[in-house]
């Protein structure tokens, strides 16, 4: 059985089919303390995203992504598969050891169903076993294939992560058609004007000196050299003094947001919310760093709402960062 690189099997996959794949660097980390890119790959019915730490390995992991989903695609057509080639990408050693909690976690924390693992083939001589597991999640499916079971199960709950991070939305809309849950708007917006009263004004001071450790913790596992570039973006940003101010100023928050997230090296993911009874749109904006933090957004339109929570996590992480200084300089 020969081994070959992901991008080359793609390659002559759809070389065969008489098309090519089309790769699309969708992120470039060049310059960064932890440089990381992203590519996008068009394969004829399918696209898949991989990262990395140079632009070859996002590219050979984009490959690999895209060759399971087209292998997933024949496994439910339930078509004759011609003989495996064993797929080798270069850095199939860093691929993350636990996808299976994280993925477990992230289904956990965005109350979609636990994922499930089923074996479906085994193929190869007892030295040179190859596995394919399916990996799914409500209507969404993930092929694995690795040298051991173990491997392959990481490497389906990888792909299956890697699906959700890109369709997030579309499966909790799907899961909420299914669940036919029917909101209690009443109640709904009461749980709004609570929330809003408790944590909706921006500058609200809160005692943060109760208890420091609890807030450093927001930040423990960041490099002070990235908290330091946040900080230097964060006073780059102006301060509005009220609310009307705010609304006044022509400032793209989410756009200052994505500055500063970029200098911890984090991420964001937006959760749209229900519809509330006066047409206003809502949403929950959600940021990672050593631990996550979730801000409610809303506004007549979801730009609006966007602008409102990016607004909220802005103000937060600012008092964040201003106690761990404090924090730093009292040590």
């Amino acid at each position: 059985m020969g081994s070959k690189t992901p991008v080359s099997i793609l390659q002559e996959m759809m070389t065969r089919m008489g098309t090519a794949p089309k790769y699309d660097l969708i992120f470039d980390g060049s310059g960064t303390h932890t440089a990381e890119f992203r590519y996008k790959v068009y394969a004829n019915n399918v696209s898949a995203i991989g990262s990395g730490r140079s632009k070859k390995e996002a590219k050979h992991e984009a490959a690999r992504v895209a060759l399971e989903r087209l292998s997933l695609s024949q496994i439910e057509d339930s078509q004759p598969q011609e003989e495996p080639v064993e797929i080798v990408t270069p850095y199939k050693d860093k691929i993350q050891e636990n996808a299976i909690g994280e993925l477990h976690d992230m289904c956990a924390t965005n109350d979609i169903p636990m994922p499930e693992y089923e074996l479906v083939e085994e193929k190869g001589a007892p030295h040179e076993k190859i596995f394919t597991f399916v990996c799914s999640v409500s209507k969404q499916k993930e092929v694995g294939i690795g040298r051991t079971k173990k491997q392959a199960k990481q490497l389906a709950a990888y792909s299956m992560m890697n699906r959700l991070k890109e369709s997030l939305a579309d499966v909790l809309t799907e899961l909420k058609e299914e669940r036919h849950v029917e909101p209690d708007n009443d109640n709904f917006e009461q749980a709004i004007a609570k929330y809003m009263a408790t944590i909706g004004t921006p500058r609200r001071k809160f005692r943060l000196n109760r208890s420091p450790s609890k807030y450093e913790n927001f930040f423990a596992d960041v490099p002070q050299d990235f908290i330091d570039a946040a900080v230097k973006v964060l006073k780059e940003i102006p301060v509005p003094k009220n609310e009307n101010e705010r609304k006044e100023l022509d400032v793209d928050w989410m756009l200052q947001l994505t500055r500063v997230m970029e200098c911890l090296n984090a991420s964001t993911m937006l959760m749209p919310g229900k519809h509330m009874k006066n047409g206003n749109k809502c949403l929950f904006l959600q940021i990672n760093l050593s631990t996550e933090a979730s801000f409610f957004g809303v506004g007549k339109s979801a730009d609006e709402a966007i602008q409102d929570a990016a607004y909220s996590a802005l103000v937060f992480i600012n008092i964040q960062l201003r106690n761990v200084k404090k924090a730093h300089d009292l040590a």
